[in-house]
């Protein structure tokens, strides 16, 4: 069962927009806490990943919405163990 069946739209994106934003968060963290400028660069490219990936999200397109938001729920909860 999706736990956003009986919710509009624009409460998936929202959703999404958070997971998406805690992972970038995440991200960031990592970025300032590398060893090396190369690290801190990878990180960052991970930031941009996550952000245009976001940004190219039609917020009409709920499959879309809900596939990102588990993808990035999973990386989110990787880096956290």
């Amino acid at each position: 069962m999706d736990r956003y069946e009986n919710d509009d739209d624009i409460v998936v994106y929202d959703a999404m927009s958070e997971t998406a934003n805690r992972l970038i968060g995440r991200y960031v963290s990592l970025s300032r806490s590398a060893s090396t400028p190369q690290e801190k660069e990878e990180w960052m490219q991970q930031v941009l990943r996550v952000r245009d990936e976001r940004r190219g999200i039609d917020p009409g397109d709920r499959a879309a919405m809900r596939e990102h938001m588990d993808r990035w729920a999973a990386e989110y909860q990787r880096l956290e163990s």
